[in-house]
């Protein structure tokens, strides 16, 4: 104590306790300055079809956790704490993001007002209390769920809310209603039955789009990233 790191372009600085004694560590970081385009390849754009960052990309850091244990494993199922990271405004090419083109993403860059993610950690998984949040001015996206830290499973809800329903139809609404699942290694995307099913049940006996409309502006959050 104190840690200092210069990391993907700013500084990191922090603290780390270790007790053997207890088999307690425990970690506090902050950071300021960083770049996503420099934290990671996959942020930086090499052409036209690649995601990534092409302007801002500032992200700050926030970790505070602890956890005790004599192995891995233990350690991984004893860990509490949080872990916050927070963009700035950016400009996103959206590129060959497959599995969100078409009724989600239909520009090639978004405005990115800011982003958050927000992990809270305990019982052995990292618990996303709608703790992923991109608010950009062509739409905002909110997602839910966790990640089973013991063995990667993960289960995540994703709501897209682009603001305009004009030409809402019963197809893009059921495309936005999505689960993601599998694990890290390897997600899978699946319809989130349950909401599919009130969201066809609402337009067949309300009549139509006035209420799938409704729904979609009711379920937007005016200010997800705080």
């Amino acid at each position: 104590n104190p840690l200092q790191l210069q990391f993907g372009g700013g500084n990191i600085d922090g603290n780390l306790t270790a007790n053997a004694n207890t088999r307690n560590i425990q970690l506090k970081l902050t950071s300021k300055n960083m770049l996503l385009q420099n934290l990671h390849k996959e942020f930086k754009v090499d052409g036209a079809n690649d995601f990534g960052v092409l302007s801002g990309g500032n992200v700050d850091l926030d970790i505070d956790v602890s956890s005790n244990g004599s192995t891995y494993r233990q350690l991984v199922q004893n860990l509490n704490g949080q872990v916050i990271a927070i963009v700035d405004k950016s400009v996103i090419q959206t590129g060959a993001l497959s599995f969100m083109s078409g009724n989600f993403i239909k520009a090639e860059k978004l405005n990115l007002t800011c982003g958050v993610v927000r992990a809270d950690l305990g019982s052995g998984k990292a618990n996303f209390p709608k703790g992923i949040v991109l608010n950009a001015k062509e739409l905002t996206l909110v997602s839910d769920g966790n990640i089973n830290l013991v063995n990667d499973k993960i289960d995540f809800d994703l709501r897209p809310f682009s603001g305009k329903v004009s030409n809402t139809n019963v197809m893009q609404a059921i495309s936005s209603l999505i689960k993601i699942k599998g694990t890290l290694q390897s997600p899978k995307i699946a319809l989130d039955d349950k909401e599919a099913l009130k969201t066809i049940v609402g337009v067949a006996t309300t009549g139509g789009t006035a209420y799938l409309g409704s729904k979609l502006l009711l379920d937007a959050d005016g200010s997800p990233c705080y």
